[in-house]
């Protein structure tokens, strides 16, 4: 679930730890006397082929959420990828060229620990600044009746077997979006309850755009300043958070969620266990 802001711009931290490892790779191989021919290119070419295969890992653990919505199968801007599957295949990918070019292998023995440092690092110094949170916020919001309410109370006072917080925005295009399958999961998950929390804009605004677009929520909250993401450190929108039974915060996605993410994230509480917390892993 971790971005980073760029120019008002929200970007997802892994795909940048990628993208900047590999450009790191190719600076040393820039600096190498003689360069190895290619080395770029062969490099992005397993690096994109490890993404397309545990992409489609991904769903064919879920194909039968995907039958319903074939199209979703190209929308990889939910980032349904099979985390273990990728690390595996980029392994063994580079193994491969290491073996064939041995001038690959003297960089890559070189480079890969510089990688690492790179990653791990980089990704310390993002923690640093953005410590990861457990539980909820103290802050208090409105419903669209004027009611208060404190999410820390609300879930604990509930004790459903999970809780998905949504912050969104009827400006935003991909909240919009996403909009119909919360609606749906709500009503597919009666075991959890789901929480709309909109950010920033009025009561009546945000009940013009839930009549306009026929959507009906059993909770939908106001955050007019916009809290909840500060508290988080995440103004990307739209955001989703999972919480357990017992108030914890397990896991969180940035950007648009699709129906066979929300489904591999609510998996365990389906099965009536709540998960250990994997929200440093999203």
């Amino acid at each position: 679930m971790e971005t980073i802001t760029l120019a008002g711009f929200s970007l997802p931290l892994l795909p940048l730890l990628l993208l900047s490892s590999w450009l790191l790779l190719s600076v040393l191989n820039k600096l190498k006397r003689p360069s190895v021919p290619g080395f770029s290119d062969a490099l992005l070419v397993r690096l994109l082929l490890s993404l397309v295969l545990s992409r489609l890992v991904f769903m064919v653990q879920h194909l039968g959420v995907y039958q319903a919505d074939w199209w979703q199968l190209l929308d990889i801007r939910d980032r349904g990828f099979d985390g273990h599957s990728f690390l595996l295949v980029l392994s063994l990918l580079l193994l491969q060229y290491g073996y064939q070019q041995r001038q690959a292998r003297t960089l890559l023995w070189l480079g890969l620990p510089l990688v690492l440092l790179w990653v791990a690092g980089s990704f310390a110094l993002y923690r640093h600044y953005y410590p990861l949170p457990t539980g909820a916020p103290g802050y208090h919001f409105q419903t669209l009746s004027g009611e208060e309410q404190q999410l820390s109370g609300f879930l604990a006072q509930r004790k459903a077997a999970f809780t998905v917080v949504n912050l969104w925005a009827s400006w935003c295009p991909p909240c919009r979006a996403e909009m119909p399958l919360l609606m749906q999961s709500q009503a597919e998950y009666p075991q959890g309850q789901f929480i709309l929390l909109n950010q920033g804009e009025t009561a009546a605004e945000v009940t013009q755009f839930l009549q306009q677009q026929q959507l009906q929520f059993q909770q939908v909250w106001l955050d007019p300043n916009r809290q909840f993401g500060r508290w988080l450190g995440q103004q990307a929108l739209p955001l989703t958070l999972i919480y357990d039974q017992h108030g914890n915060l397990v896991d969180g996605h940035a950007g648009v969620l699709s129906k066979a993410q929300l489904s591999a994230k609510l998996a365990p509480f389906r099965l009536g266990a709540g998960p250990a917390s994997n929200f440093n892993r999203r």
